[in-house]
């Protein structure tokens, strides 16, 4: 996991701009050992440190909380931003500030680091019993947020209500920031985040 961590910095602040890029605020949930020497050395992190774990979600509503930029873009420590990656994602969230914007999200092999763009999932909807699945339909309107990588201006964070502080397991989040934002969506381009897990999706969630 730590391993892990350094990567992502890496490949944040290698495919990001400097104008773009405010600051990177790394949650470490009480690992051990800390995660504050290994990152001394990257002057754009601020790290937030609970000595014992807190989960997820808290971890999740916390950091948020800390940022400063107008836009907060919540990422695991499984992805590598590609270069450009930021830009279809601001561009929705200055059209419209209520805009839950999430990237397309192929697999990333946890060894080499590459990325597997042959296997990308296009669009997520759930039933009510809330099982998940895959479709595409050719239009630009997605159902539900494929995971919890997105990214969100500062001040719909806060108005729409963050994450739910009450959630103590991962596993829901993306159905509860679906249900709290359920407007229109929009697909992005494929020059997106990639990460590990296979909850791909290009969407955004948002009022026209």
């Amino acid at each position: 996991m730590q391993l892990g961590e350094l990567r992502r910095l890496d490949s944040i602040i290698d495919s990001t701009p400097l104008d773009a890029l405010v600051e990177i605020i790394l949650v470490d949930d009480g690992s051990s050992p800390p995660l504050a020497p290994l990152v001394t050395s990257y002057s754009l992190v601020k790290l937030l440190r609970h000595e014992s774990r807190r989960g997820l979600i808290k971890s999740k509503t916390e950091g948020g909380n800390r940022a400063t930029g107008d836009v907060i873009m919540f990422l695991d420590a499984h992805v590598r931003p590609v270069p450009g990656w930021h830009i279809p994602l601001l561009r929705h969230i200055g059209q419209n500030y209520k805009r839950v914007v999430v990237p397309l999200i192929p697999i990333l092999n946890a060894d080499t680091w590459e990325v597997n763009n042959n296997a990308i999932g296009v669009k997520m909807m759930f039933d009510w019993t809330l099982f998940f699945n895959w479709f595409e339909d050719g239009s630009d309107i997605v159902p539900c947020m494929s995971g919890g990588l997105f990214a969100i201006s500062k001040r719909w964070w806060h108005e729409s209500g963050e994450y739910d502080y009450g959630m103590n397991m991962w596993g829901a989040e993306n159905i509860e920031q679906s249900i709290r934002h359920p407007s229109n969506m929009f697909r992005l381009t494929q020059d997106g985040v990639t990460g590990l897990a296979l909850h791909t999706g290009v969407q955004s969630t948002a009022p026209a």
